[in-house]
Order: structure tokens, then C-alpha cells, then sequence
């Protein structure tokens, strides 16, 4: 049986179209995958407003090769770290990423919201040391209680799809 069938029926999942999953981009990453960028991993786009795989792929390289140009423009390199997403160092803070990413999306052309959401895998456990998360970028050293609240800000403030 092919596992999108066991899990639709293991957890009675309605039985609509089948698709594949939209797919996510990783446009600036910073933590272990880049020297001097951010604490934090990965910075993704996830795009939802595309009908066709192809259609996604161009959307992404578009705004890949748009925040090229933003990043640029800010006086900032356009080095790639490990995974080929930008990792651009003297970023003021972690949240910096996300304002670069949303003019590269309107400046590709695309909607926020609409053709393109955000979503970050920043990979916490990286940051976690003596039982506090470590934002060196923010001069911040959090419970898991007030790393929960650093995200719900985020949440509130951008368009996320999956954090």
C-alpha cells in the first residue's frame, strides 16, 4: 500500500484530489549553515499560490534572484552558506531577514499572503545551551517560555506558514 494511502486511511483523512505537497525554499540562512549571518537556520518561502510545480519553482527563483538584488541594494554580500540560500553577515537582528525577503517578494511581483507565505526552520537545538536559547544577533538569552513568545511576535507581525 503506498504510504499516502495508509495515512489518509490510518487517520481518516477525506479523499480529495491528490497533490503534491507545495514546496518550501529556503532563501537566507544563518545558525550552523552560515558564519556571521543570524542565529537562526532557515528562512523560507512556502509557495501556496502556485497551480503547477513549475509555476513554483519560477515563482521561487524569481524571488531568489530578487532578494539577490535587495540584498545588494542594502549594502549587504550575496554570499550562500551551506544549502545555497544567501547568508548575508551584519544583519542587525534575527527578525532582519524576514523585511529583505518580503521587498524581494513584491519586488518579483508576488503577493505576500497570496502567492507566498513565509515559514523558518530555525533549529533551536543549535541555540540551546545550559537550559536558555542563545540570540547573540538580539542580546537575548531565553527560556523555552520566552522563546515561544519571541515566535508569537513573529506570528503576529508576518505572514507565516509554518514555523
Amino acid at each position: 500500500m503506498p504510504l499516502y494511502v495508509y495515512l489518509r486511511e490510518s487517520f481518516h483523512l477525506p479523499y480529495k484530489k491528490y497533490q503534491l505537497p507545495k514546496p518550501m525554499m529556503v532563501m537566507i540562512e544563518g545558525g550552523k549553515h552560515a558564519f556571521n549571518s543570524t542565529d537562526l537556520q532557515e528562512y523560507l518561502i512556502s509557495l501556496v499560490g502556485r497551480k503547477t510545480i513549475k509555476d513554483s519553482v519560477r515563482c521561487g527563483a524569481e524571488i531568489y534572484l530578487a532578494l539577490k538584488k535587495v540584498l545588494k541594494e542594502n549594502g549587504f554580500d550575496a554570499n550562500v552558506g551551506n544549502e545555497g540560500a544567501f547568508a548575508p553577515a551584519g544583519l542587525k537582528d534575527n527578525e532582519a531577514p524576514w523585511q529583505l525577503i518580503l521587498q524581494a517578494i513584491k519586488n518579483a511581483g508576488y503577493e505576500v499572503g497570496r502567492d507566498v507565505m513565509l515559514s523558518a526552520d530555525p533549529a533551536v537545538s543549535e541555540i540551546f545551551s545550559n537550559g536558555k536559547y542563545r540570540l547573540t544577533k538580539d542580546g537575548l538569552n531565553l527560556s523555552s517560555r520566552q522563546l515561544i513568545d519571541y515566535f508569537k511576535k513573529w506570528i503576529e507581525k508576518y505572514p507565516f506558514l509554518s514555523l
